[in-house]
């Protein structure tokens, strides 16, 4: 019956983020509270144990949170998948959903007819980049006093995909 819940809990996510950009705090929070707290009373230190690793498998999103590639809800959503379903699913659940999301912005881009014109400012953008960084240690400045303009980043709900993932992974056990 739980895992009917969580199922019901990603789709809320996933149809929230793609309607409105945004992950609340007001979905993740509890639910990364009831996953830590369900795994403790159910096996003890180690539930715990294995439901807080399950939290850190967002720390990779937190670093793209920070570079300003991923939302803040995206790295908490992912906090609260793994406070869920433990650190195996998690690790599981986050590779799928960076495949899930690259192909759902691949068939996005497609539609619109700008995959070509995104690789090639995506291409553009990193060779720049790395030529920027190359000027700045050369005359001792920083990147961004080389150059302070940012590539326009096209907006996609990742939260979708991480929770087509959770899903996926999760099916085989609603019986």
């Amino acid at each position: 019956m739980a895992e009917w819940g969580f199922v019901a809990w990603c789709v809320a996510v996933g149809a929230g983020d793609l309607w409105s950009r945004r992950i609340p705090n007001w979905l993740t929070y509890p639910v990364l509270l009831i996953g830590l707290t369900h795994h403790s009373v159910q096996q003890g230190l180690d539930g715990f144990a294995d439901s807080a690793l399950g939290v850190l498998v967002a720390l990779p999103f937190a670093v793209l949170f920070a570079l300003r590639l991923f939302g803040g809800g995206d790295v908490k959503c992912m906090a609260a998948i793994g406070a869920v379903v433990g650190f195996n699913q998690a690790v599981n659940i986050a590779l799928t959903a960076i495949f899930i999301g690259a192909g759902l912005g691949a068939l996005v881009l497609i539609w619109q007819g700008r995959l070509l014109s995104s690789l090639k400012r995506e291409g553009t953008s990193a060779m720049s980049q790395v030529g920027l960084r190359r000027k700045a240690r050369e005359s001792q400045v920083s990147p961004e006093q080389v150059s302070s303009e940012e590539a326009p980043r096209d907006a996609f709900p990742f939260g979708l995909a991480l929770s087509l993932s959770a899903i996926f992974w999760v099916a085989p056990l609603l019986t």
